[in-house]
C-alpha cells in the first residue's frame, strides 16, 4: 500500500544532517561482496554514496540510515563494534566495542548537541567580529 508510507519528502532528514553520525563497524569478509556492493551505492542523501564516505573503507556505515530487514539482520550478524564521526571531515573520532552501543548513541546524541551549540557561539563570534570591522 503506497499511501502508507510517510515521510516529508525534499524535508526528509537524512543520516548525513547532523554534526556527528553513529556509525557501525561491520566485518566485510562476513558480509561477502554482494552486501558490501549493496551498501557501497547505497545514498546516504541524495548523490551521496555511503561507500564514497570517509570511514567506510574503515568498515564503517551509517547505523541511522533506513534498511530493509535481510540487510538489517545481515549488518546486525557482522557488527564488531561502533563509532563517532564527524560528518563534514568524515573523521571518526571515537570506537566503541560491540556490546557498548548504548553507550556510544548516548554520546553521539550528546555531541549533536554540543556541536550545534558551538557552532551559533562561533557564529555570533563571526558577527560581532564582523561588526567591530565595518566601525573601523
Amino acid at each position: 500500500m503506497a499511501g502508507a508510507i510517510k515521510h516529508r519528502g525534499p524535508a526528509q532528514l537524512h543520516a548525513l544532517d547532523m554534526d556527528v553520525i553513529l556509525l557501525r563497524q561491520v566485518d566485510f569478509k562476513r558480509l561477502g561482496p554482494n552486501v558490501t556492493e549493496m551498501l557501497r551505492i547505497t545514498d546516504l542523501r541524495p548523490g551521496e554514496k555511503e561507500g564514497d564516505m570517509p570511514w567506510f573503507l574503515d568498515g564503517f556505515v551509517a547505523v541511522d540510515h533506513p534498511r530493509d530487514l535481510a540487510m538489517s539482520r545481515e549488518l546486525l550478524n557482522a557488527t564488531i563494534g561502533y563509532g563517532l564521526a564527524r560528518t563534514d571531515t568524515g573523521e571518526v573520532l571515537a570506537t566503541f566495542e560491540r556490546d557498548q552501543f548504548e553507550r556510544a548513541n548516548r554520546i553521539a546524541e550528546k555531541a549533536q548537541s554540543k556541536a550545534a551549540v558551538q557552532i551559533l557561539l562561533e557564529d555570533e563570534e563571526e558577527d560581532e567580529n564582523e561588526a567591530v570591522d565595518s566601525a573601523e
